[in-house]
C-alpha cells in the first residue's frame, strides 16, 4: 500500500482542524482533568480540583467541534460514552493536536517572553526532534495543569471567603439593635 501525500489545501484544512481542537476549552479542560488526575503531585485535593473541573465542563453543552470529536462515534454507533472514555477521548484528541501548534504560540501561552532559538522559532512542535518535542510538550502540559490547579484554588479561596462572609455578616436582628 502506498502512502498518499496530502495536497497543500488538504494539509491546511487538517492543520486548521487541529488548531480548532487545540483551542477548544471544552476538550482541553476534560483532557487536563485526566492528565492532572493521573498525577499525585497535588494529592487528594488536586484530584478533587481536577474532578470538579471535569464536572463543571462536562455539565455544559459542548460546541460543535467538541461534540463531533468526543461524541460523534458513540452517536453514530448507537453507543454511549462513559466518563472515563470521555476523558480519554478528550486527552487523545487534544494531545494529538499539540504537535501541529507553533512553538512560538506555545511559548506565548506559557507567558515566555524571551528570545526563541531559530531551530525552534516558527516551527510546529511536530517538526522538532523527538527529545525537543518531549521537553516542550512536558513543559506545556505542566503549565496547563498548574493553571487548572490555580483556578481551582482561587475558586476554593472564594468559597472560603463567601462562607466566612455569611458567618460574620450581621443578621437582620443585629442590624436593628445597632440603630
Amino acid at each position: 500500500m502506498t502512502e498518499q501525500k496530502m495536497s497543500a489545501e488538504q494539509e491546511e484544512t487538517m492543520i486548521e482542524a487541529q488548531k480548532s481542537i487545540f483551542q477548544n476549552d471544552y476538550i482541553k479542560n476534560i483532557a487536563l482533568s485526566k492528565v492532572g488526575g493521573q498525577n499525585d503531585r497535588y494529592g487528594s485535593f488536586g484530584k478533587e480540583i481536577f474532578e470538579n473541573s471535569y464536572l463543571q465542563t462536562a455539565s455544559k453543552a459542548p460546541n460543535q467541534v467538541a461534540y463531533e470529536a468526543l461524541f460523534g462515534e458513540a452517536v453514530l454507533g448507537e453507543g454511549s460514552v462513559t466518563k472515563e472514555q470521555l476523558k480519554t477521548n478528550a486527552m487523545n484528541f487534544w494531545s494529538s493536536s499539540i504537535p501541529y501548534q507553533n512553538v512560538n504560540d506555545l511559548a506565548n501561552k506559557m507567558e515566555y517572553s524571551g528570545q526563541i532559538d531559530s531551530k525552534y522559532s516558527g516551527k510546529a512542535l511536530g517538526e522538532l526532534e523527538e527529545k525537543d518535542q518531549k521537553m516542550i510538550l512536558s513543559s506545556y502540559l505542566q503549565y496547563e495543569v498548574t493553571g487548572l490547579m490555580k483556578t481551582g484554588l482561587e475558586s476554593e479561596q472564594k468559597n472560603i471567603s463567601g462562607g466566612l462572609e455569611k458567618f460574620l455578616a450581621p443578621t437582620k436582628k443585629d442590624s436593628k439593635e445597632s440603630k
